[in-house]
Formats: C-alpha cells, sequence, structure tokens
C-alpha cells in the first residue's frame, strides 16, 4: 500500500467520523505527494519596535483595548483588598509617673 493509498483510506474514515480537519490534512499531504501543489511557506515574525506610531488602526484598538481590561482587572483587585474599618485609639496605660500626680 503506497502513502498516497493510505492517506486516501484514512481520508475515507476520516471522513465518514466527520472529522474535517483529518480530511483537509490529508488533501493537503495528497496534493504534496503527487503535484507539489501546496508549499510550505514560513513568513518571519515581525518584531515590534514599540513605537505606537509603527502600528496599524486594529493593531492599536486591540492594544487599548487590552489596557482597558487589564486596568479594570487592576481595580477590581484593588477594591477587592481594601479593608473596611474604622480607627479607635489603642488604651493606654498610665505610668508610674503620672500615677503620682
Amino acid at each position: 500500500m503506497t502513502v498516497i493509498d493510505q492517506l486516501r483510506q484514512t481520508m475515507e474514515d476520516a471522513r465518514a467520523d466527520k472529522q474535517y480537519g483529518v480530511v483537509r490534512h490529508c488533501l493537503r499531504d495528497i496534493g504534496q505527494e503527487l503535484h507539489k501543489v501546496f508549499v510550505e511557506r514560513h513568513e518571519p515574525a515581525q518584531v515590534w519596535n514599540g513605537d505606537p506610531a509603527t502600528l496599524t488602526d486594529e493593531q492599536l484598538d486591540n492594544l487599548l483595548g487590552y489596557f482597558v481590561k487589564a486596568a479594570a482587572k487592576q481595580k477590581e483587585i484593588a477594591q477587592r483588598a481594601v479593608v473596611d474599618a474604622e480607627f479607635s485609639p489603642a488604651a493606654t496605660e498610665s505610668t508610674p509617673s503620672e500615677e503620682k500626680k
């Protein structure tokens, strides 16, 4: 049994089980085997330089949304950490010099 036959069988079984992700991968692999149709391309990841001026409007909106969510979470944490208490002076004991007066 060839690689193509095995992929075809796997694809048919996956389709019957409604495992469409497996079907898609089998089709891709068959295409690579038969015709070298699909070429894997890996573009290098761009590293952001930290300058907001270089971001797109969508990226800026996403960044702003992240900051808003983070600020709300910090505010919630801070509010939970507040202790509601009243101050009252501690009772003081008289010292021996105060008792003589």
